[in-house]
Formats: structure tokens, sequence, C-alpha cells
């Protein structure tokens, strides 16, 4: 087993995760500071696992730029009908303007805001898939980073018996 000698007591280092030990950072009798990495176990299963979550990360973001072009496009068009409701108040009813072409000017309005609200809806899904999506990535890239296994506190490393190639059995080794 890896064992690192403290000033208060002898620690026996293991790994959370088994696998090959891909790289050894110390050397025996070396001096190490709490945080120090101390090996390696393999993580290329992980790094394949993110080329498709970064994939994704950028597919989902893609979308949000036609959803946003289509939010602006409702807003346009929102403001358009109140803006045509607003002339059609101005106007004498029945005269300038019938009372049926006011209610659906108002009409419109109720559609559009409708609209608007569900492009919104939209983009806010978007922004959601794609919070997730990274978050998947901050997963595994959290789970390599427990693969670099580091010393827990400082001292001096008495035992090395884990060597460049072999597996690493979760737990003590």
């Amino acid at each position: 087993p890896w064992i690192v000698e403290a000033s208060t007591e002898t620690i026996a280092i293991g790994t959370p995760v088994s696998g090959i030990v891909v790289a050894i950072y110390v050397d025996w009798g070396d001096r190490v500071k709490a945080g120090a990495p101390l090996f390696k176990v393999d993580t290329r299963d992980l790094e394949a696992q993110l080329l498709p979550v970064n994939a994704k990360v950028k597919e989902v973001a893609a979308q949000g730029l036609p959803a946003t072009a289509k939010v602006n496009e409702a807003e346009a068009t929102l403001a358009k009908a109140e803006n045509r409701l607003k002339v059609g108040e101005s106007l004498e009813p029945g005269v300038s303007i019938s009372g049926e072409e006011m209610a659906n000017r108002r009409f419109d309005i109720g559609i559009d805001k409708a609209i608007l609200a569900s492009t919104e809806a939209q983009v806010e899904q978007i922004k959601a898939q794609i919070a997730s999506a990274k978050a998947q990535v901050e997963q595994i890239e959290r789970e390599i980073e427990l693969r670099t296994i580091r010393a827990p506190i400082s001292g001096q490393i008495l035992q090395l018996k884990t060597r460049l190639g072999e597996y690493a059995p979760s737990g003590v080794i």
C-alpha cells in the first residue's frame, strides 16, 4: 500500500475507484504537502463520456439563437398590435373604426401575448437544458479529478507498492 507518514500518524492511502495506475507523481522518501498529487488512475472512460456531453451543450446552445429570434419577433408583433389598438382607440367608434375591428385588435394583443409567453418559455427551457448538460460536464470533470489521488495531509512517502500500469482496486491499496 501507499503509506504517508505525517507528524501525527501513518496513513494508508486508497483510491475511491479501481483502475489502472497511469501516473505516479512521487518517489519513496519524498516529502509531500497536503493536496499534492500522489498517483492517477486511468480516466479514459470518463474522457470518452465528455465528448458527447460537450457536443450536447453545443447542440442545445445552438437552439438558443433561433428561439431568441422568435422572442424578438413575438415582441415586435405584440408592439405592432398594441400600436394598432392605440390608434384604433383614438378613432371614433362606429364611424372611423368598427366595433368588430376594435375587438379583433384586442384579441390580437391577447394572441400575441400568448405567443410571446410561449417563445419565452421555450428559451427558458433551452437555458435549463444547457444548464443540465453543463452540469453533466462538470460532474464528469470532477470524477476525472477524483482519479488523481492526493495526499490528505503533509508528510513523507514511506512505501510505494503500486507500480505504473498495475490495477489499483478501490479502497486502501
